[in-house]
């Protein structure tokens, strides 16, 4: 059994943990500020909306050194790639920085369409705070990734659950605590996520300087090949952002109750998911590796016994939540009409999910080698049969935009393993 490989299972539970953190840590500040007012809640969601921008440049260059560095046979051409990987994201980091402080002020003025004085203010004051964390958020990731290449991911898991605690701490002092009486408002909420991100960095580069042993070495030329297999996989993630924006945005044409039950089933499965990614993601350092040796049948093994575990996990997940479903919903609404509508998406997310399994193994494969562009391919099927398709329905019924969502899910899992099928055959 491939989890005789403790090391597979270790760095998945790792990452597991590390998807936990970062979904918990964007929860912070929303759960504090939600006791000074709903203006101010509506500030951190408007910002928060950054996150996807960050962690898809982040993904750029930190997949783009997995890959590579997975696949490398010496040190020195590991911290050829990690040291350049870092140059590049900190420069980027730092051009970003720049950006947005000139823009301070002005950045938020197409989301914000009214012209309310006060909730610009607000956004702006949350933006100020937290600026440090979203710049950091693309080294760190460069950084997280290089180290998973070399299978080291103990300590960014417990960094990262420390920094975590820090940053709940930090943010009720700022926010809502009456002893000391700080009261930053939602400044503060935004610099604890600052001083909590830097704090982290600072920490994991330590980590990795004294203990781990890369070394800064910059090669300029190496660049364009980090960013042609990390570019693909950060297009992917902001489609997969764009459809699910597109998905609520169909569903608010139908009701607030088909709102209401699409994000009610969107939470369970995305839930349901962490494990599989985890999985997923672990995988990749452990495929490269293969790779690099030539044990293809290894590869091979590794791939199919994963997509196997993977897509049992997803179809016994799937099971539990639909005979459990009417009771876990309950625990969200009492509304009969809520439940009735969640469980017409659940019905289809849950074959999404068992689809998304083998989709997720496939895109681990693609990053192992190199060929994130197929990745890319396949869920461009799913922005063709999905996400065009939604817009050209005046009116569509919740069954309806489900059953499409479920068919632009099966197509891109189709194209996904036609690419693997091909890709393999040439080993």
């Amino acid at each position: 059994m491939i989890f005789k490989n403790k090391k597979i299972t270790y760095i998945s539970t790792s990452v597991f943990v590390l998807i936990i953190c970062q979904s918990i840590f964007s929860l912070v500040d929303s759960y504090f500020i939600s006791f000074i007012d709903d203006k101010a809640l509506s500030a951190v969601n408007t910002v928060s909306s950054l996150n996807i921008v960050f962690y898809a440049l982040g993904n750029v260059i930190g997949i783009g050194c997995l890959s590579i560095m997975s696949r490398c046979f010496e040190d020195d051409d590991k911290d050829k790639y990690f040291g350049t990987g870092l140059f590049l994201s900190l420069i980027l980091s730092i051009s970003i920085f720049i950006l947005l402080k000139s823009l301070s002020g002005n950045i938020f003025d197409v989301i914000i369409s009214n012209n309310s004085e006060e909730l610009r203010k607000i956004v702006n004051d949350y933006f100020e705070g937290s600026l440090y964390h979203y710049v950091m958020i693309i080294p760190t990731t460069t950084i997280i990734y290089s180290l998973r290449s070399r299978f080291k991911t103990k300590f960014v898991m417990f960094n990262q659950i420390l920094w975590l605690l820090i940053n709940i701490i930090l943010t009720y002092f700022f926010v809502i605590d009456d002893y000391f009486n700080i009261k930053l408002g939602i400044f503060g909420a935004g610099l604890s996520t600052s001083i909590s991100s830097l704090g982290m960095f600072l920490s994991i580069w330590i980590y990795v300087k004294y203990y781990v042993g890369f070394t800064l070495r910059i090669k300029l030329d190496v660049i364009p090949k980090i960013i042609n297999i990390g570019f693909p996989s950060a297009l992917e993630s902001i489609i997969v952002y764009i459809y699910t924006i597109v998905l609520i945005h169909s569903a608010t044409s139908i009701g607030v109750n088909s709102v209401s039950a699409l994000s009610i089933g969107l939470i369970l499965i995305q839930a349901a998911f962490m494990p599989i990614t985890s999985l997923s993601l672990a995988i990749v350092p452990f495929l490269g590796h293969e790779l690099r040796k030539e044990n293809i049948l290894r590869f091979k093994m590794i791939y199919r016994k994963v997509n196997v575990y993977t897509l049992l996990f997803s179809m016994f997940t799937s099971l539990i939540l639909y005979i459990n479903l009417n009771y876990i919903v309950s625990i969200y609404t009492k509304s009969d009409v809520i439940v009735y509508e969640t469980r017409i998406v659940t019905n289809y997310l849950i074959v999404n999910l068992v689809f998304s399994s083998v989709i997720h193994v496939n895109n681990a494969l693609f990053q192992s080698c190199g060929e994130t562009r197929k990745s890319l391919y396949s869920i461009m099927t799913r922005f063709i049969t999905f996400i065009i398709p939604s817009f050209l329905y005046k009116e569509i019924t919740l069954n309806n935009l489900m059953a499409l969502s479920t068919f632009a899910f099966f197509i891109q899992m189709l194209v996904s393993q036609i690419f693997v099928n091909k890709l393999i055959r040439r080993f």
